[in-house]
């Protein structure tokens, strides 16, 4: 069964997904920027990003920046094996300028097979704007 929760952090809706079945715990897994899962940003903005998961034992983060003016910065970065949750700030840099970069949180619980996946997205904006 799967099931979809909404919380409110800052007016803007955290989606926490989650899978879950009678005979386990659930297997949960939340990502945001600065407190939401969609933000608009500019160059120099200053990002916090968190995650957090229950119940799984494997874990992944992809990176992808897309859409950029200059698309020598569209990339797609995988990493395996981060913890569980975790946390991390940077403030976005001229290069990013037009681009949309998002976070996609993997969590995985190799007893039950269950995995549940959940994005944030960043909108920087074009240079100037």
């Amino acid at each position: 069964m799967a099931a979809t929760t909404i919380n409110k952090v800052s007016n803007s809706p955290v989606v926490s997904n989650t899978i879950s079945n009678n005979n386990t715990k659930q297997t949960t897994a939340t990502v945001t920027v600065n407190g939401v899962t969609n933000l608009d940003a500019k160059i120099k903005d200053k990002i916090s990003f968190v995650w957090n998961s229950s119940n799984g034992d494997t874990f992944s983060m992809v990176n992808a920046t897309m859409g950029c003016s200059d698309s020598t910065y569209n990339e797609v970065k995988k990493t395996d094996s981060i913890p569980s949750s975790g946390a991390g700030t940077t403030v976005l840099p001229d290069s990013l300028a037009g681009c949309t970069v998002v976070y996609t949180f993997t969590v995985s619980n190799t007893t039950t097979g269950k995995v549940v996946t959940t994005k944030a997205t960043i909108k920087i904006s074009p240079m100037g704007k």
